[in-house]
């Protein structure tokens, strides 16, 4: 944006009520101009009277008090003072217009940041690294904020209604925020490289920064950073003070503070010969209504000449049976169409050399309009504002004529002409679960018949994800008989849950009455929703299939979806203590134990958690495994199940244990006792301890490479294990201890490089 009489300095202010900048320019005069660089007016001729040069007078800050609704409003800068290279400044305020003698409002030195509170009324500014505020008067100056030594305060912003000031400290490359409620600060984002500048949008929770040569936006806690733009290029586009012009700018990064305005864009000859921009991608098409035939004229360019390759999409609404032909003619380039599919996929394609016509044509032979999306791109890395013409035109879809057997074995590597293929339950083609198989009803009629090994109980959806018309899927038991008919008309449709009432192996038809064969593939998709695989427990969703479980065990399973529930069963009497050791998992799913009988939860443990429950009466008992909230599929979790008498806590203080050489070394869990414990003769310390809390011992891999067990405060030493080592020179590492089953484990090194896991 040029400044239409003046050239713009570093610092700005903006006045979104007024639609301004505000700025001391290259002459010394704060100034304001419209947001397009127009209607540039002189506030003070000179706010820089006494000549100070350096950085005070490269970055002179201003604020901007937008004032009430009809007020003229006033403006705030700092205006140096001194000899040429002071820091020192005044805080100087002047309405708006102009009008009335400037106010000195406070003296300053080495300041970094201003801006006003439009809400609290209040002025805050930086002096150092100190943060003071006072009224627009300059009245009650106080401190905010503390000098603090080793950090930097720039860029300083507010969000005046969550009461929160807003900068960044370039010497420790951060982005900070402090609450003016508590006085509390938070660092939102580290690791800045060269940044500068702060806007806040808080009704849209958005915060933006530039960072090198970026402009970032992030939530106003600094997750969630996307890159809008990179501001480090060359600008070839049209003046903003002249749309006939093209000066040679180049448009470098921030280097100090960035406001917020809002304005339109200013035209560009490429803007005039393209009435549709901007229709870049798929979201922003252009809507275009056919009945028999539609011709546009627009044009591949950007308000950038040279800039990013331009893309223009439209989006046309094809009838049932209707055939789409579009055509680009007097091309100014070599340019590429391309007619996109619902699907995602190129539907046509044409790339013709040179500057032929290009045409594409599809069919919607499905019974529903549907919509296509129409792409024109240059072939190359070209921008013109010359025009293209664009023609769609409507006609009805030709009969198409029979496949041949050629066509047909292309497009369904699973059939045959008849009496091959797979069109009986003899000959049913094998499926996996989860695996989408492509095929095609391309034969007289042709019916595609799939298999597939079931279990009773076990749920499963068969879909199609991809069809070219609404064909019937007729499920068979093992025993050949039908049980289920899958359409867009029955009642289980496509993709429905169904359970099967058996095992063994069943087969999925695919077929339509009065077909018309067609090389258009169908996908048939058969999927698990017990994730059988993978849960040798499954199928166990219901109460009639759960999975008995006795003390001890140790379960392994996999929440399939979101409708999976995992139920088990066991049995217990009164007095005995069930455990759930359930470690974190990928399911999140909470582990309810409830009466056969039925009842309220007796227990609920969540993933990470160790449940303990006192059975309070004989009894059959479920556990429920669920996540009606889980997003993603397959997710393994574990748990263990113990059922005992009620074990009572280690009696003594906890204590955190470490091994030197010579001994051992304790200390509480609170820090107040840190004490040694020193071994018998012959028996030594090592680099690895394990403990096993149920038993109350120690098992120390000593510098020996033995194992020995000791009592928790260090007497009555065992050798368990010998030597972990025998005629190896590399020393064992590692020993973990199982409480449940009181055995210890280690690995033993044995030649070269490799190990065993031993036990004992």
């Amino acid at each position: 944006i040029l400044i239409d009489g003046g050239v713009a300095r570093f610092a700005l202010a903006s006045d979104p009520a007024r639609d301004k900048l505000f700025m001391v320019d290259n002459d010394r005069a704060l100034v304001s101009v419209d947001f397009d660089g127009r209607n540039r007016s002189v506030i003070v001729a000179d706010a820089n009277p006494d000549g100070v040069l350096g950085t005070l007078a490269d970055y002179q800050l201003v604020a901007v008090d937008e004032g009430r609704a009809g007020s003229g409003g006033r403006v705030f800068w700092l205006q140096p003072y001194g000899d040429l290279n002071s820091t020192a400044a005044f805080i100087m305020r002047s309405n708006m217009d102009g009008s009335g003698t400037p106010v000195q409002i406070a003296a300053t030195d080495r300041t970094t940041g201003l801006v006003v509170d439009q809400v609290g009324g209040a002025l805050y500014w930086v002096n150092g690294t100190t943060i003071y505020r006072s009224d627009l008067d300059g009245n009650g100056i106080t401190t905010v904020r503390s000098s603090a030594a080793g950090q930097q305060i720039y860029y300083l912003t507010i969000d005046p209604l969550a009461r929160q000031l807003y900068w960044i400290d370039p010497l420790n490359h951060t982005l900070m925020r402090r609450s003016l409620l508590d006085g509390s600060e938070a660092t939102l984002i580290s690791g800045l490289g060269n940044a500068h500048g702060i806007v806040l949008r808080p009704e849209r929770n958005e915060l933006y920064y530039s960072n090198d040569s970026k402009i970032v936006r992030t939530a106003l806690d600094g997750s969630n950073p996307v890159v809008i733009t990179t501001v480090d290029r060359a600008y070839t586009g049209p003046s903003n003070l002249d749309l006939n012009t093209f000066p040679a700018l180049y448009m470098a990064p921030p280097t100090h503070n960035m406001v917020l305005g809002v304005d339109a864009p200013y035209y560009s000859p490429c803007a005039l010969n393209d009435p549709f921009e901007s229709n870049n991608d798929l979201g922003s098409a252009t809507p275009l209504t056919v009945i028999t035939e539609t011709v546009v004229s627009a044009a591949l360019c950007t308000a950038t000449l040279g800039g990013e390759i331009d893309r223009d999409y439209y989006s046309v609404s094809v009838p049932s049976n209707k055939r789409l032909t579009a055509t680009v003619s007097q091309l100014p380039a070599d340019y590429t169409l391309v007619v996109i599919h619902p699907d995602g996929y190129a539907a046509a394609f044409s790339n013709n050399p040179g500057l032929a016509d290009e045409t594409g044509t599809i069919s919607n032979t499905t019974s529903a309009a549907v919509t296509y999306h129409v792409l024109v791109q240059p072939g190359f890395s070209l921008q013109t504002n010359s025009q293209y013409e664009l023609s769609l035109v409507l006609g009805d879809v030709p009969p198409p004529p029979n496949p041949s057997d050629a066509q047909c074995g292309a497009v369904d590597r699973y059939d045959a002409p008849a009496p091959g293929g797979n069109g009986t339950l003899a000959s049913a083609t094998p499926l996996s679960f989860g695996t989408p198989l492509a095929a095609a009803l391309c034969y007289s009629d042709d019916v595609d018949m799939y298999g597939f090994d079931g279990l009773a109980g076990q749920t499963v959806t068969i879909d199609l994800p991809t069809r070219p018309q609404d064909y019937n899927l007729t499920l068979y038991d093992p025993a050949g008989t039908p049980t289920q008919v899958i359409s867009a008309t029955t009642p289980t449709t496509y993709g429905d849950n169904i359970t099967l009432t058996s095992s063994g192996r069943w087969t999925v038809a695919v077929s339509q009455p009065n077909l018309t064969p067609t090389t258009d593939q169908y996908q048939l998709l058969v999927t698990d929703q017990n994730c059988v695989a993978s849960d040798a427990n499954e199928p166990n969703n219901s109460a009639s299939l759960a999975t008995t479980l006795v003390n001890g065990n140790r379960v392994r399973a996999t929440l399939c979806n979101s409708a999976d529930v995992d139920v088990y069963t066991f049995s217990a009497t009164s007095g005995q203590q069930l455990t759930l050791n359930y470690p974190a998992n990928a399911s999140a799913a909470v582990l309810r134990v409830v009466p056969v009988a039925g009842g309220a939860d007796l227990l609920q443990v969540n993933p990470g958690e160790q449940g303990i429950l006192t059975i309070v009466a004989d009894g059959n008992y479920h556990i429920f495994a669920e996540n009606n909230a889980l997003a993603s599929a397959d997710r393994p979790y574990a748990f263990e199940l113990l059922l005992g008498s009620p074990v009572t806590p280690p009696s003594g203080s906890p204590y955190i244990y470490y091994s030197r050489v010579s001994d051992l070394i304790r200390a509480t869990l609170d820090g107040s006792t840190v004490e040694p414990l020193l071994l018998p003769n012959t028996f030594a310390g090592g680099n690895v301890l394990a403990s096993d809390e149920v038993r109350g011992k120690l098992y120390i891999l000593d510098v020996f490479e033995r194992i020995v067990q000791v009592n928790p405060d260090g007497t009555n030493p065992v050798v368990v294990v010998a030597d972990t080592g025998p005629s190896v020179t590399r020393f064992t590492e590692s020993l973990a201890v199982d409480e449940r089953s009181g055995r210890i484990y280690w690995t033993q090194a044995t030649a070269g490089v490799v190990t065993t896991i031993r036990s004992a």
